[in-house]
């Protein structure tokens, strides 16, 4: 009898070490995603950026963080507004959407404004996609507007369409990383 309990507590240990790697359950030393720590210009504010995506640094007054990947024409424009006084933010965003809609060239697929919570800060978001005749291909555009105690970020994302599937996940990680300095 021991015997036959004994090949059995063998036959269950070798039918379990084949069933869990055919469960997907994954070893945790498996490497996870690594990100680079990005500070913007002005020290305001920082972001995490997949280590995987080759980026590049435009020093552009105009901008408090201007950075792109040219591999994917991956670019990301973040101005900070420092706030003087109370502002109701969605007024400001719905005259950008307005202004932004109506100035870029062949808009199409704009989407209303979404309300969303980044770090628990008051935000706004919508996106659209836009033909640059500059580069002769559609962009996909998606605005973030963070509005915390001290100021409002601006996170404006374009990416060629050709490559929006594979960004609009990073896209999301990028703004669920947005800490205030």
């Amino acid at each position: 009898m021991k015997h036959s309990n004994l090949k059995v507590f063998i036959i269950f240990l070798l039918l379990l070490t084949l069933i869990i790697p055919l469960t997907g359950c994954k070893d945790n030393q498996e490497e996870q995603d690594k990100y680079v720590i990005v500070e913007s210009d002005d020290e305001e504010f920082q972001i995490n950026i997949p280590e995987n995506i080759e980026i590049e640094f435009y020093n552009n007054e105009n901008y408090s963080l201007d950075l792109f990947s040219e591999n994917d024409n991956f670019y990301l424009y973040a101005s900070t507004i420092y706030k003087t006084r109370e502002v109701d933010l969605l007024d400001y965003v719905k005259d950008d959407r307005e202004y932004v809609l109506n100035s870029k060239q062949n808009t199409k697929s704009p989407t209303d404004i979404i309300s969303l919570s980044v770090q628990d800060y008051v935000s706004y978001t919508y996106s659209f996609t836009y033909t640059d005749l500059d580069f002769c291909k559609d962009f996909y555009t998606q605005v973030v507007w963070i509005e915390t105690s001290e100021n409002i970020y601006i996170l404006n994302f374009e990416v060629a369409t050709e490559n929006e599937e594979k960004y609009i996940q990073i896209i999301n990680n990028i703004i669920d990383s947005f800490i205030e300095l």
